[in-house]
């Protein structure tokens, strides 16, 4: 396991442990954050539904107001772990909505949500935690930095020839193991002259068999 796979693990057990209440994730596709957090989350015992929620893929500004809602509901840690949804960043209400769960006054966060009616509505009290992982985010624009004010940011992204050590030693051994390694190790050879492409990542010696 990589420095940056441990480090990851250091930083979802100070999270739970601690009075931080949000981690944001930035690292590589297929390098590992999902596997590691889940393996966290195993060891730690915690249950899907009742102490955490995985929520995946995209999401409305709606539909993320009444998913934080639930934490009127479930049980300590009150996680909600939103895994590679970079729209989030890109809507000015779901940034509002998590700025809201994460930030307050008094140590009250109060998250509201307002339609266009004017009449309707809905606001709670947020007690929980955040871990939110993307591929990219960009610092210099206004709604990335206001999530970045708001907890714990850490950069888990590596250079291709990181990526290439990572294919080799966790990826390469554990993977289509119904076909002779050696025959994996010829495969791999011609995926890595592709390693300095843009679009490279660890997802691609998957795609190769």
């Amino acid at each position: 396991m990589s420095t940056k796979h441990k480090t990851l693990i250091e930083y979802v057990s100070m999270l739970l442990e601690s009075d931080e209440n949000f981690l944001i994730v930035r690292g590589n596709s297929g390098m590992g954050k999902t596997h590691i957090i889940n393996k966290v989350l195993e060891e730690l015992e915690l249950k899907e539904g009742e102490q955490y929620d995985y929520i995946s893929g995209y999401i409305t500004p709606k539909q993320l107001f009444n998913t934080l809602s639930n934490c009127r509901v479930m049980d300590s840690p009150k996680l909600f772990w939103l895994d590679d949804i970079e729209g989030v960043l890109n809507n000015k209400i779901s940034i509002g909505i998590l700025k809201s769960a994460l930030w307050g006054r008094n140590n009250r966060r109060i998250v509201s949500y307002e339609t266009s009616r004017g009449n309707d509505v809905n606001r709670f009290e947020f007690d929980g935690k955040v871990i939110l992982v993307v591929n990219d985010i960009n610092q210099e624009r206004t709604l990335g930095r206001a999530l970045l004010d708001r907890g714990i940011f850490y950069d888990m992204t590596i250079d291709p020839e990181e990526i290439c050590s990572y294919i080799e030693e966790c990826i390469l051994p554990n993977t289509a193991q119904d076909i002779d390694i050696e025959e994996r190790k010829l495969i791999w050879d011609k995926v890595k002259r592709f390693s300095g492409s843009e679009h490279f990542s660890a997802r691609c010696l998957g795609r190769a068999f």
